[in-house]
């Protein structure tokens, strides 16, 4: 976290100030997101920005998974600075080590499908990237679903990351590794973090 607060002082004048500023809230919570969702410009990332906008509400009222916004709300209007969404996700272990799956598991090397806490979506508007804000969102997405797993259990955290080296890398950054499997995929690549 210190490396962190570094990082965000070069680029935000009162880091104090805006931290205080911001709120995490549910999308549950929310009585108009269109508005919100409209302050978010996540035009790097165009599936980003897809999901946010036509997907995330009617997956969460269907419950499918739970999107949080991390709002500023020290601003005329409220601006959505990034969000993650959250939910569980079985992978089947075709292509997968034995001794891999016995070490996810912790139980059985025969076991053919695990289930893991997904974070599905990780995403900050374009004017926040590379000011450390990504890290915090995301040991935020962390912490809750540590907070979850003392009720309903869980070894392991998932992405389904973007396939480019910056992305891994700040996965890799913060702990995550690549998910050993056979099958390759150009777009995205999987990747876990031991909760």
């Amino acid at each position: 976290m210190q490396k962190l607060q570094e990082v965000i002082n070069l680029h935000i004048n009162n880091v104090e100030e805006f931290f205080t500023s911001l709120d995490l809230i549910p999308l549950s919570q929310i009585e108009n997101p269109n508005q919100l969702f409209n302050t978010f410009n996540g035009s790097k990332n165009k599936d980003l920005e897809e999901f946010l906008k036509n997907k995330s509400v009617d997956s969460d009222l269907r419950g499918s998974t739970r999107t949080h916004l991390l709002v500023n709300n020290n601003e005329d209007e409220p601006k959505l600075i990034g969000y993650f969404t959250l939910t569980i996700k079985p992978i089947l272990t075709n292509g997968i080590s034995k001794e891999f799956i016995k070490k996810v598991d912790g139980f059985s090397k025969e076991r053919k499908c695990i289930y893991f806490h997904l974070i599905a979506q990780l995403g900050l508007s374009n004017e926040y990237i590379g000011i450390g804000l990504g890290d915090y969102l995301l040991y935020t997405a962390i912490s809750l679903i540590e907070d979850a797993n003392k009720i309903i259990g869980g070894r392991y955290i998932l992405v389904d990351a973007f396939n480019c080296d910056p992305v891994i890398h700040f996965y890799e950054r913060n702990g995550f590794i690549k998910l050993p499997t056979l099958e390759e995929d150009q777009n995205s690549i999987k990747m876990i973090y031991k909760i």
